[in-house]
């Protein structure tokens, strides 16, 4: 008893090793447990798939038929399948449109940072829109006030004290306001 599970423990430790050739071992049988009394593993069974749904009701649960191998793990024929083929001609290289643009490969990330960051400007132009608007009206009246003392300045060097009568300044910079 004691050898046979020496060779099987050596066994088990080569296993890894060796790969795929030798087949699955039960695990190691512990000293004073007998080989009988490990638990016997049947082999997998298709689980069961639920059916359609149907009209009456819920789908009723029945068992999946084992799958059939992939294209991969077909068994190819070894006879003669027919005349051999003729070989093919190579294909001639696509030749560009005369009027296309030649392509260029961008960097994923450089498009990602550029969407992010329109993503985020348009973010921040939304959440101070109101701020924006206020300091955008400060510089138009300042610019209004500019215009009227440039009008004034135009007047007195024409010899005029005032704006002439009914003269009413324009509105140039502060439309609605």
């Amino acid at each position: 008893m004691s050898l046979l599970l020496r060779l099987s423990c050596r066994l088990l430790r080569a296993a890894p090793r060796l790969g795929p050739r030798l087949p699955a071992l039960p695990p190691p049988v512990q000293p004073g447990r007998s080989l009988c009394a490990l638990p016997h593993r049947a082999p997998p069974a298709a689980p069961p798939r639920p059916g359609p749904a149907g009209p009456a009701g819920p789908p009723a649960v029945r068992a999946a038929p084992p799958r059939a191998p992939g294209p991969g793990l077909a068994p190819r024929p070894t006879g003669p399948a027919g005349p051999p083929r003729a070989p093919r001609p190579p294909r001639p290289p696509p030749t560009p449109h005369p009027t296309a643009l030649p392509l260029l490969c961008r960097n994923v990330l450089k498009i990602r940072r550029r969407k992010m960051n329109h993503h985020k400007y348009r973010k921040l132009v939304k959440r101070t829109r109101f701020l924006r608007r206020k300091v955008r009206e400060g510089r138009l009246k300042r610019k209004q006030a500019k215009f009227e003392g440039d009008l004034r300045r135009i007047w007195l060097r024409a010899g005029l004290k005032d704006a002439p009568a009914g003269w009413q300044t324009p509105r140039i910079y502060l439309k609605g306001k």
